[in-house]
Formats: C-alpha cells, sequence, structure tokens
C-alpha cells in the first residue's frame, strides 16, 4: 500500500512539474493575476511568449539561458515574471493577441512596465435597498469597489470610482438613474458610516457560483451578475 501511495505522490509531482521550455524561473501562468502583482509591487512585467511544447531551439533557451542561475535570481528578485504559451487557445491567445506577437514562434520576452493605478474617488449614496444598488452600481464601468453599510440608521452605499473613467457629476447622475441616489452625502458626512460585512456583496455571498474570490473589481462585477 505504501509503494502504491508513494508512487501516486510521484506521479503527481510529475505532472506538476513546470515544462522544460520554460527552464527554472518560478513563471506566473494567469496573466491578470501578473498584472495586479505588478501594480501592488510596483515590479514590471516579464511577459515570456513561448511554444510549449516546443522544438529544440525552444527546448535549448529553456535549458540554457532560462535556467542559468544569475538569470533566474535576477528575473524572480527583479519583475513579476508570466508565461504565454503562443500554441494553445484560450486566455493565452487573447493576451497573444493584445501584444501582436505571433503564434508558434520562439522565445519572446517583454518587458511590460504598468501606468500607475489612478487615484479613486469615493462617493457616499442613499438607497431604498443598499443591497440592490450595490449590485446596479457594479454594472457601471467606473467602479472600482464598493461597500455598504448606515448612516443615522439610512441605508448607504460607499462607491470608489476612476475619475479617469467618468467624473464626479457624471457618475452620480448614473447613480440617480438607476434610482441609487436618493441622497448623496459629503466627505464631513460620511464619518458616522457603519460597514455592514454580511450585507456587503450580498447577491454574491447568496449565489450558488462557487467564484467568490478575486480583486475588489472582479467581486463588485461577480455581485451584479449574481443579482440578474
Amino acid at each position: 500500500m505504501r509503494i502504491v501511495t508513494t508512487m501516486g505522490f510521484l506521479l503527481i509531482a510529475l505532472a506538476a512539474a513546470p515544462p522544460p521550455e520554460l527552464g527554472k524561473v518560478k513563471w506566473l501562468r494567469e496573466f491578470d493575476a501578473a498584472v495586479r502583482l505588478s501594480r501592488e509591487t510596483k515590479k514590471p512585467m516579464l511577459v515570456l511568449f513561448d511554444e510549449v511544447p516546443g522544438c529544440s531551439t525552444v527546448l535549448g533557451f529553456g535549458e540554457d539561458v532560462l535556467s542559468d542561475a544569475e538569470t533566474v535570481k535576477r528575473i524572480e528578485r527583479d519583475f513579476v515574471p508570466v508565461a504565454v504559451f503562443n500554441s494553445v487557445k484560450g486566455a493565452d491567445e487573447k493576451v497573444l493577441t493584445s501584444f501582436k506577437e505571433p503564434s508558434w514562434n520562439n522565445p519572446v520576452l517583454d518587458q511590460v512596465k504598468l501606468a500607475s493605478a489612478p487615484k479613486l474617488e469615493t462617493v457616499t449614496v442613499s438607497a431604498a435597498c443598499f443591497w440592490e444598488c450595490e449590485a446596479k452600481l457594479g454594472t457601471l464601468e467606473a467602479v472600482r469597489a464598493s461597500r455598504v453599510g448606515f448612516l443615522d440608521g439610512t441605508e448607504v452605499v460607499e462607491v470608489q470610482f476612476d475619475p479617469s473613467v467618468t467624473s464626479r457629476a457624471s457618475f452620480v447622475e448614473e447613480a440617480k438613474r438607476l434610482d441609487c441616489a436618493n441622497r448623496v452625502y459629503s466627505s464631513s458626512e460620511t464619518k458616522a458610516f457603519r460597514y455592514s460585512e454580511k450585507d456587503t456583496k450580498y447577491f454574491l455571498k447568496n449565489s450558488p457560483s462557487a467564484l467568490k474570490s478575486g480583486s475588489e473589481q472582479e467581486l463588485v462585477r461577480l455581485n451584479a451578475r449574481a443579482r440578474k
């Protein structure tokens, strides 16, 4: 029994081993996750477009350049490394297209330095039902984060939005159009805001979906979709 168990673990380990085309660098495989990490760490991304499984040239690059100890150390220290396979469909193909890189090509390394994330603005509005309005406001393109709570016994939604996408005045107008801005509070009035964790992202928390984790912006969108 112990032999079978050991062999099972060995097979799992082999299956999980990175392909030799990628060398010894610990490449991320989810591009969006790499973008988030790049913003958090303020490190540029190093994107490897690679053919996996690859030809002898690709394998040689992985076994030589991408396995050199000093190269591996510098890449993992100075960058957020992410690998995009240029020989598969799905998410990899979408990233490949966005960079205008050819498919089935030899390895290409591209350094990407993301622009600083814009400073978000906050708007707090009263709503007849903060569950409904958090979800409705979550459909707006500019919204990046939201939470609900109470101000003087009134249900309110606190929203953070990107002012590079829309102005404050336009955002408030959109909120009114959705019947989610009976009142707009000033910053001095929101000091008494009481956050309600159990009511925030209500529709997402009560949905059967297994997708309940991600960035704050992703949770905002998931909550909006869960309401429908």
